[in-house]
């Protein structure tokens, strides 16, 4: 198994719950249960559950959230939604999340975490915005999303949790903006901004990760500054400091990291996504993965000293605990290759988001 940290043969298995793994043959034996340890909130608030994620586990033909308590069980929380995207709210009362509708629209949804409480904010959002996740306010009044609603440009609406037509974030706005993140302590704000007026790249569009302060959203800082590709699955640490997210690679001479390999196989295929940390103080930009495999969805561990990435670096999607004070430690946490299916866009629950 690529990337295990103990002998090579070693291999991540979970008898008694085999969704989830103990550790390799050799080294101390240690149950998935001790991820407890590492800042998952205890007590009433944390949700029994707390990673949730989307899984094609329960039908070929759609995705469900499914949520994964620290024991390795798993429950399903929508069935027969096509619903992905899941994101946990403050509180860890509700997930936000999208969901596809007559293979037409990705509309908003909610739901509990036991799968009642189930509520459609939107109609009509059209699908290509599905793989664009939602937002929790940092005081759980609604949600932010990205929206076609007001002609071609491509902006952030926010729609209260108790529904109702909602409202543009930033009212007289033009420009394109793919996803919104609040900051673990609400104090900043991180988007995507596809700007159409750029000369970046062939296409003529420049996709960058900016910043700002959450009070003064129009005064934002380029933190990528075109050395990632279309930046996506934006998510902060719970240091409010750090920034995970994916998007393609750039070679030296500015283009896509082995895009000529990916036409050359045939028709136009994208490149795959990799997985980035910055420093928005500094800037500094750190690569997590290299590879051939691609990626959907990452999340911190509440502790942030690890990302949890959903990955297809053994032939499936599988989700993979990376940590970042032990490089090359990358565990398989749903190693499933008897029987595979695709789980993706993990979300991990934290006191604080």
């Amino acid at each position: 198994m690529r990337g295990c940290w103990a002998a090579a043969v070693c291999r991540w298995i979970c008898r008694s719950a085999p969704l989830f793994a103990v550790a390799c043959s050799g080294s101390d034996e240690t149950s998935i249960t001790q991820l407890a340890l590492r800042g998952t909130p205890a007590g009433d608030a944390a949700p029994s559950h707390p990673i949730a994620f989307a899984s094609n586990r329960y039908s070929d033909e759609r995705s469900d959230i499914v949520s994964m308590a620290l024991d390795g069980s798993v429950q399903p929380v929508t069935q027969g939604q096509s619903a992905f995207q899941p994101r946990w709210s403050p509180s860890g009362s509700s997930l936000a999340y999208r969901e596809q509708v007559e293979n037409t629209y990705a509309e908003v949804g909610l739901v509990a975490p036991d799968g009642t409480e189930r509520v459609v904010l939107t109609t009509g959002e059209l699908s290509i915005f599905g793989e664009f996740p939602v937002a929790w306010a940092p005081d759980e009044s609604g949600v932010a999303f990205a929206t076609r609603r007001e002609g071609d440009t491509t902006r952030i609406w926010f729609v209260p949790r108790e529904g109702g037509p909602g409202a543009p974030w930033l009212a007289g706005d033009s420009v394109d903006r793919r996803e919104l993140a609040w900051s673990s302590d609400a104090r900043r704000i991180a988007f995507a901004d596809y700007d159409r007026g750029a000369s970046r790249h062939s296409d003529g569009i420049s996709k960058d990760l900016w910043v700002a302060d959450a009070a003064d959203p129009l005064r934002a800082i380029n933190v990528t500054m075109g050395r990632v590709y279309a930046p996506i699955n934006v998510r902060w640490a719970p240091d409010s400091r750090r920034i995970a997210f994916q998007g393609y690679a750039l070679a030296a001479d500015g283009s896509i990291e082995a895009i000529s390999a990916h036409e050359e196989s045939g028709p136009y295929m994208p490149p795959d996504y990799e997985t980035f940390i910055i420093d928005v103080d500094t800037t500094e930009l750190t690569r997590v993965t290299a590879d051939a495999a691609d990626e959907k969805g990452v999340a911190w561990s509440p502790d942030g000293t690890e990302l949890l990435i959903s990955s297809d670096r053994d032939g499936d999607f599988d989700l993979w605990l990376v940590s970042l004070v032990e490089p090359g430690r990358d565990l398989d946490l749903i190693d499933d290759n008897d029987d595979p299916f695709d789980d993706y866009w993990p979300d991990w629950f934290a006191a604080r988001r």
